[in-house]
């Protein structure tokens, strides 16, 4: 199977970096036999780089930076990418997916961090119009998504219960520690 890993994000070391670099590495542990293609930015590039062959990992632009042209690009371009490559399965990482892989017969899979959105709008770092713009995003994400992982119970029933999402689709995985902290 072919699964392309989106880990285009906030290129600083913190808690996406953290999240995603952890589960590449883990996932390159536990499974040889996939074909992994990782697309992703500077610093998790560098953590990332030597992993086994069965793994792709892929610097992007440094124009991958800026939100809005990362937004344009997993709209438009990544669609295309992942019919070339034929890829599977697209993982998404980061709370958004490409609004036209239904079309595309590419399976989605995709993580929401956080509720935020939904239960407290007022909390998120931004306005309230990108704020509503981000919560629109995200609610069309999850309806294209055909897999969105969450990180407990109560967040997928909150995420239930703000988006009427259907209830099969989202699963709770928690998130994972190193036992060497």
């Amino acid at each position: 199977m072919k699964i392309y890993i989106n880990a285009t994000g906030p290129d600083q070391v913190g808690g996406y970096f953290t999240y995603i670099t952890n589960l590449v590495v883990g996932l390159a542990l536990i499974d040889s036999k996939n074909s992994y293609c990782v697309y992703c930015n500077g610093k998790i590039y560098n953590e990332l780089k030597n992993l086994d062959k069965n793994f792709k990992v892929i610097k992007s632009p440094f124009y991958h930076q800026f939100n809005i042209i990362r937004f344009f690009w997993m709209q438009l371009i990544l669609p295309f990418i992942l019919l070339y490559r034929r890829i599977d399965i697209l993982f998404s990482p980061l709370n958004a997916a490409p609004l036209v892989l239904k079309f595309f017969n590419v399976k989605s899979a995709m993580v929401i961090h956080s509720n935020l959105p939904w239960t407290n709008p007022r909390y998120l770092p931004y306005g309230s119009i990108k704020s509503f713009i981000i919560k629109i995003l995200k609610e069309l994400s999850l309806k294209c998504s055909d897999v969105i992982l969450c990180v407990s119970q109560s967040a997928k029933k909150e995420l239930v219960h703000y988006t009427n999402i259907d209830s099969h689709k989202v699963h709770a995985i928690h998130l994972g520690f190193d036992e060497k902290i």
